[in-house]
């Protein structure tokens, strides 16, 4: 099992990952954009290390692989509930 304090972690670098890669420095303010998300980027991944070398808890590729799987299971069984919903 994932501990759920590295989960929450991890979700913070990959938004601030995601919002750099969606930023432009072509627009008015992207400089100084960029260098904050770089800024939250270093921050999330300072504090996902340190929790991992505290607690020992950083998963394994297996346990990344069945995470994954299983939230993609559970979205599956979501998607076809909403269908079922929408089509009955």
């Amino acid at each position: 099992m994932i501990c759920p304090i590295w989960s929450e972690l991890q979700a913070r670098f990959v938004r601030a990952a995601k919002a750099i890669e969606e930023s432009t420095e072509l627009a008015p303010d992207g400089k100084e954009r960029n260098q904050v998300l770089n800024a939250a980027a270093r921050i999330a991944q300072q504090e996902l290390r340190q929790h991992e070398s505290e607690h020992g808890c950083a998963p394994t590729s297996e346990d990344l692989v069945s995470h994954g799987r299983e939230r993609w299971q559970e979205a599956v069984r979501r998607v076809e509930a909403r269908k079922e919903r929408e089509g009955s």
